[in-house]
């Protein structure tokens, strides 16, 4: 960009550093600019990465597009008329991640306007913040062979994140019969959520659907002695076997 101190950005190579929580300024321009910022996360980051853009004039069609560390895109998000950018999307792993700002194709009514036809020396502001989730330290417990121990009576802080998450937990019933409460809690209105119990043989013997509208999974059943499992999975998928 003309007179911009941060340029040349245009590529991943030449990325400019972005911290979490401290906006940065740019300029689309020349027409045709590209700016690439590069921010890096924690190892354990598992949580929502949140990216803001503002200040565009209305010349310009924004585009962003978000990179992980291999350099794949894992998200992206336009508007038109200079309107502000927010995007959102779900991060399970640390490491570096990058965000690619230009103008985009745009049909004014009559023909399209290439990205690379307009600049604007308008400075705009762009902002990345990372929201974690907890319960890292559990996974990953996607799958059956994965069940993460837990002890009769004892409570478990647990995510189903990212969407379509499977949390899996094996646990011992000890020498005598007895009726069992397995009792999910704290899950939001909009999580539609299945409590299911497996047996050693990864039979589905019993199961709770959906939660209550206490944010409740409460499953009531008569265990023999011996291993069993609960899974936490969305109440809309079911790829047929549930212990992959």
């Amino acid at each position: 960009s003309a007179g911009d101190a941060s340029e040349p950005n245009p590529s991943f190579d030449l990325a400019r550093p972005l911290q979490l929580n401290q906006p940065v300024g740019g300029t689309i321009c020349p027409a045709g600019d590209l700016d690439y910022f590069k921010l890096t996360l924690p190892p354990d980051a598992r949580g929502n990465l949140r990216v803001k853009l503002a200040g565009l004039p209305d010349s310009i069609q924004p585009w962003l597009t978000v990179y992980n560390e291999k350099r794949q895109e894992i998200g992206s998000l336009g508007s038109t008329r200079g309107e502000p950018l927010h995007w959102q999307g779900s991060v399970t792993a640390g490491g570096e991640y990058f965000i690619m700002l230009r103008d985009r194709e745009f049909h004014n009514g009559l023909n399209w306007e290439g990205w690379d036809d307009t600049g604007s020396l308008t400075r705009y502001t762009l902002e990345a913040d990372f929201q974690p989730v907890g319960a890292a330290e559990l996974e990953p417990n996607d799958k059956i062979e994965q069940a993460e121990e837990i002890k009769i009576g004892e409570t478990k802080l647990c995510a189903m994140f990212p969407a379509g998450d499977h949390d899996f937990f094996k646990f011992t019933v000890p020498d005598e019969v007895q009726m069992f409460q397995l009792a999910v809690s704290g899950l939001r209105p909009q999580t539609a959520a299945r409590l299911l119990c497996f047996d050693k043989d990864r039979r589905l013997i019993s199961y709770e659907s959906p939660a209550r509208r206490d944010g409740r999974l409460i499953l009531n059943t008569i265990l023999q002695p011996g291993t069993y499992f609960l899974g936490v999975l969305p109440a809309d998928f079911h790829n047929g076997k549930y212990n992959e």
